[in-house]
């Protein structure tokens, strides 16, 4: 009698046999494409599904501002587990934060590196620091106000704005006596 029952499940044991080698070769070979951009370790860690694997990579590469690479790992996550919700949820704020960065966009069409808005940010962060030695506060502010624009909320264009919005008005208090002086020497203010 137990064998009876033995030989009814056995296709059904070697079909799920047969068919899990297939499935895990199958969303392995979905990581491949992806390894180009983003550094990695040659294999998954220990332990580590295939699901897991690209869900640390995609996190990992949109803490590095690279999206498309990201897009790709929650892509090839979504490939393994169909429908999931975190897996999902990533997707589609790397798509979102592809559409709100026009050079990441232009980077995954064209399939190309190019150069990053980091370049700009820092160019224009350089060009501020500069006019503020010199003292040329109003440059000063219209280019960290523009690296603030290549990355919003960044902390350090956000404090540089701060520095020379306060050098400008301790220059107009400053000036202000002076100007006081100079009017009442040249008579301005006196009532006639």
């Amino acid at each position: 009698m137990q064998l009876r029952s033995f030989m009814k499940v056995l296709p059904a044991i070697l079909l799920v046999a047969i068919a899990l080698p297939i499935e895990s070769a199958s969303a392995q070979t979905t990581v491949a494409p992806a390894q180009a951009a983003v550094p990695k370790p040659a294999s998954a860690l220990p332990g580590e599904t295939v699901y897991d694997y690209n869900m640390r990579l995609g996190y990992a590469a949109s803490q590095q501002g690279d999206y498309a690479e990201a897009l790709v790992y929650f892509r090839n996550a979504l490939y393994v587990r169909p429908g999931d919700r975190l897996a999902t949820i990533a997707y589609w704020n790397m798509a979102d934060q592809m559409e709100k960065a026009p050079a990441a966009r232009a980077a995954a069409a064209n399939a190309q590196p190019q150069a990053t808005t980091g370049s700009d940010y820092e160019r224009y962060m350089n060009l501020g620091y500069q006019a503020t030695e010199n003292r040329n506060y109003q440059t000063a502010l219209i280019n960290f106000r523009r690296a603030l624009a290549e990355r919003p909320n960044n902390p350090y264009a956000l404090q540089a704005i701060r520095n020379v919005e306060t050098y400008i008005q301790r220059g107009v208090q400053a000036e202000a006596p002076r100007l006081q002086l100079q009017r009442t020497l040249e008579g301005e203010d006196i009532i006639r």
